[in-house]
């Protein structure tokens, strides 16, 4: 069996190595080019490391995470991002929570998807404690971000170290973080669910090896909290019954896995009523006219079209639908027919499709920042550069590890509890969002845990001779040419965002747009450190409010409507602008305002009729092409 968990294992790796090589041909030469430097220095690079003095590893390991921290702050303090979608509406229903507002009507959001009211209900209560101390709730979800980041990379380093039983190991999955652009954007800025349910994880994994070397019931107390917490966030975690079963019988002896897989099946199953002791303190009720069934996101995943990840189409077909039981014998229906229409050939490949798009890492996900509300001008002076070294470094990056892990684990042999646990619940993971489940490119950042654990587990010595026939510098020269080849062929970025605030609850679950009174206006100032060459306002398409843009030297530029826009098309220098939104009519006319309570939205406050008013916004976007 475990023979077969690993042959499945490397198979998963390889595609993974082959999608983040790209298909673009240069690209690719260079991707490849810098994986066989990478596999040829890497035992070189590592008795390196693993040679210097304990001090120095410490010091260098912290060093480097001292160094990812201030990038970090950087990041925080001037380039604040404007988050959309999901993690946006969670917050917005959180901040509500903690002030003690149990409305969730504002959208039907959360009755279609009730798994993120108990994450609204779980975020509620760091937002509570952060107004103790004087924090608006954006600098407390700031905070958080920070945090968590930050302890996902302690306990990934601390994993691989006691894995590999050398800290060399933690100096270069710290070095990873600081070098990968994942860690200043989606985890950073992005506080979502992804983040925590990583974290949860790699704090599962840790506790776990930790137990297998000294048990302590403290231990089995961290790992069932972490258990739960991560279940409660993420339901796919379910996997981990199976994965810690699995392990219980292939492993032996057996006598000291008790415990701890006693302690996991026990917080899986605590899951369910904890979930719905959080929804009743939190006042949520679930509304079965809204919910979609889960088999809605097997169906959508059989959908090549759309190569199994969210279809909005779905959704909206079956929204048409009265209400849950007419939605189950319909997706079950298409379900049965799409299966039919697929195809034993069209099934394989429709996997193929789908474990490519969830391992493919060589794009930041996007799905949930909109742009900077601000950024500086040094930056934005230089940001398609940073584009390309960012899209660099992330493709390098996993690429590199997903190389190293495949060829560890050709050498594995999976002779411990967390080797075999680290293997069968990496297979799982991706088994169930292949087979079983809608898939997204952010959902394989969850695999950084388990690759970090397994390219550190111990292995036979032949691994260390892999390469050493050539000189160290003729590998470094293949990669500096690899990385040459790579640089020169990625695309830069085709436009800039100086400043934007896109935040917002979405119109397709129910958003009521602002009503502007008959004369009244709504006005708000936009700083901009670098020059654009784009405005444009969301606005209701049956608005007939007008918008104008004052630029710095009084002079005042109209937008024109576009769609759901309203537009200005034109060189604006840097400077401090201010967007005009007037009611020239004799009714009422909608504007999308965003609100966030106890929240900051952007840099300037929206002024209503001349009264500023915190925790508003208009949605705007200025970029440069």
């Amino acid at each position: 069996m475990t023979k077969l968990v690993r042959a499945v294992l490397v198979l998963i790796l390889l595609m993974a190595t082959i999608a983040n090589l790209g298909t673009d041909l240069k690209q690719g030469r260079g991707a490849l080019l810098i994986v066989l430097a990478g596999l040829a220095l890497a035992p070189r690079v590592w008795r390196w490391l693993s040679g210097r003095s304990a001090t120095t590893k410490r010091n260098l390991c912290w060093g480097l995470l001292g160094l990812t921290a201030v990038i970090e702050l950087t990041v925080l303090l001037t380039m604040p991002t404007s988050v959309f979608h999901d993690p946006f509406r969670v917050r917005y229903q959180a901040s509500l929570l903690a002030s003690g507002h149990f409305d969730w009507g504002a959208s039907d959001y959360f009755y279609r998807y009730p798994n993120n009211a108990v994450n609204a209900v779980l975020l509620a209560g760091p937002l509570w404690v952060g107004r103790l101390v004087g924090f608006n709730d954006a600098t407390t979800l700031g905070a958080l971000g920070f945090v968590m980041t930050n302890a996902l990379i302690l306990a990934c380093a601390h994993l691989a170290s006691r894995l590999a039983k050398d800290r060399a190991a933690a100096i270069l999955v710290v070095a990873w973080f600081l070098l990968n652009s994942v860690t200043y954007t989606n985890f950073l800025q992005v506080p979502y669910s992804d983040l925590p349910s990583i974290l949860a994880v790699a704090v599962i994994l840790l506790v776990w090896q930790a137990h297998q070397e000294r048990p302590h019931w403290a231990k089995l107390l961290v790992l069932g909290g972490a258990v739960l917490v991560g279940q409660l966030i993420k339901p796919n975690l379910i996997v981990l019954a199976p994965a810690v079963l699995l392990t219980w019988c292939l492993v032996k002896p057996r006598r000291q896995l008790l415990a701890p897989v006693t302690t996991v099946l026990v917080a899986l199953a605590l899951t369910l009523p904890v979930k719905q002791a959080l929804l009743t303190a939190g006042h949520y009720q679930a509304n079965d006219r809204y919910r979609l069934p889960a088999t809605s996101w097997i169906y959508m995943s059989y959908l090549p079209a759309t190569g199994g990840q969210y279809n909005s189409q779905v959704v909206q077909q079956e929204e048409t639908l009265p209400n849950l039981a007419t939605r189950q014998r319909f997706v079950q229906s298409a379900l049965v027919n799409q299966v039919k229409k697929l195809g034993v050939g069209g099934l394989f490949q429709q996997w193929g499709t789908k474990l490519v798009n969830l391992t493919d890492e060589r794009h930041v996900p996007i799905e949930y920042r909109a742009g900077p509300q601000r950024a500086p001008a040094w930056y934005l002076a230089h940001a398609k550069l940073a584009g390309v070294l960012q899209n660099f470094l992330l493709q390098v990056g996993w690429l590199t590890l997903f190389a190293l892990t495949l060829r560890k684990v050709i050498y594995l042999r999976l002779n411990s509890a967390t080797a075999v646990l680290l293997a069968v619940w990496a297979v799982g993971f991706v088994a169930f969002e292949v087979l079983l489940w809608e898939v997204e490119d952010r959902y394989g950042l969850a695999l950084l845990p388990f690759l970090f654990g397994l390219v550190s587990l111990l292995t036979a010595p032949r691994f260390n001779d892999v390469g050493a026939r050539l000189p160290w510098f003729w590998w470094l020269l293949v990669g500096l040419v690899g990385a040459l080849l790579l640089l020169t062929s990625l695309p830069k970025p085709n436009s800039i965002t100086v400043a934007t605030q896109q935040s917002s609850l979405s119109v397709q679950y129910g958003e009521r747009p602002y009503q502007l009174a008959p004369g009244a206006q709504l006005s708000q100032a936009v700083t901009l450190h670098h020059a654009a060459s784009r405005a444009q306002v969301w606005l209701p398409h049956k608005s007939r409010a007008t918008v104008t843009l004052l630029t710095p030297a009084g002079q005042r530029l109209a937008l024109h409507r576009r769609g759901g826009v309203v537009a200005y098309r034109g060189k604006l220098a840097a400077g401090t602008y201010r967007l005009v939104v007037a009611n020239p009519t004799a009714r009422a006319q909608p504007v999308w305002v965003t609100s966030w309570p106890h929240g900051r939205l952007a840099p300037h406050p929206l002024v209503v009729n001349h009264h500023a008013t915190g925790g508003r916004s208009l949605r705007y976007l200025f970029s440069t092409d």
